[in-house]
């Protein structure tokens, strides 16, 4: 444990795990563990991106039909 109680409790921890396992393996397993936090936050984000457009598409779909079914949108010639 550290020494001085005036430290944060999360560097007091740090500090505990530098002295219990060595500094190389705590530096491995945490950017091993915030590689992996990284990688899932960027393949949540990207589903829900894949399904925003998914139900995005149906929907402009659906505009273009309607605007072309419209008899007041078609063009009229002048004689």
């Amino acid at each position: 444990m550290s020494a001085d109680p005036s430290l944060p409790p999360v560097v007091d921890w740090f500090i505990n795990l530098v002295a219990t396992y060595g500094l190389l393996p705590v530096i491995f397993v945490g950017s091993g563990l915030i590689l992996t936090v990284w990688i899932s936050l960027g393949a949540l984000l990207d589903r829900a991106e894949r399904q925003r457009e998914q139900r995005r598409i149906p929907h402009a779909i659906h505009q273009l039909e309607l605007f072309a079914n419209d008899p007041d949108n078609h063009r009229r010639e002048t004689p």
